[in-house]
C-alpha cells in the first residue's frame, strides 16, 4: 500500500470573472467601492485590460460566492474545472445559477456518467437555483 505525505488535494479549480464596466455603452457596472474590495480581495485586472476582475482559487469556491453574493457583486465562475457555470446577476434576490456545461463532464467522466447523473426529463437537472448564503 502506498501512503502519501503533505498536501493532498481532491479539490477543482474555479475561476470568477467580475465585469467592471460595460465598454460598448460607456457605463460602470459595479461601484468604486466593490472594486476595491475586490482587488483587496485578491482579484486582479488581467493583462491592463480595465473591463472586468479576475480570480482563480483551487478550492472553496463557496466561500468566494458567498462574499460575493453578501455585497452584491454580480459574476460569473466557471467552477469544478470547467463543469458547471455559476452566474450571479448582483440582484436583491440573491439567487446564483449553477448550470452544468455537459460536453466538459462526458470529456472527464464518460458519456454513462452523463447520461446516469445530469441527463433526464426533469429540467431541475439542467439548471440549479440557489441562495449560498441560506443552505
Amino acid at each position: 500500500m502506498k501512503f502519501r505525505d503533505g498536501f493532498v488535494s481532491n479539490s477543482s479549480s474555479s475561476s470568477f470573472v467580475v465585469d467592471v464596466c460595460d465598454w460598448l455603452a460607456d457605463k460602470a457596472l459595479i461601484s468604486a467601492e466593490q472594486v476595491k474590495a475586490l482587488i483587496a480581495y485578491g482579484f486582479y485586472y488581467p493583462d491592463d485590460c480595465l473591463f472586468f476582475l479576475h480570480y482563480d482559487v483551487l478550492c472553496n469556491q463557496a466561500d468566494v460566492i458567498e462574499w460575493l453574493v453578501k455585497r452584491k457583486i454580480p459574476f460569473t465562475a466557471s467552477v469544478h474545472y470547467g463543469h458547471e457555470t455559476v452566474i450571479y446577476n448582483g440582484n436583491d434576490k440573491q439567487e446564483v445559477y449553477e448550470i452544468p456545461n455537459y460536453g466538459e463532464i462526458a470529456k472527464m467522466h464518460g458519456i454513462d456518467y452523463l447520461s446516469r447523473t445530469y441527463l433526464r426529463t426533469d429540467s431541475s437537472d439542467i439548471i440549479r437555483v440557489y441562495n449560498p448564503l441560506i443552505e
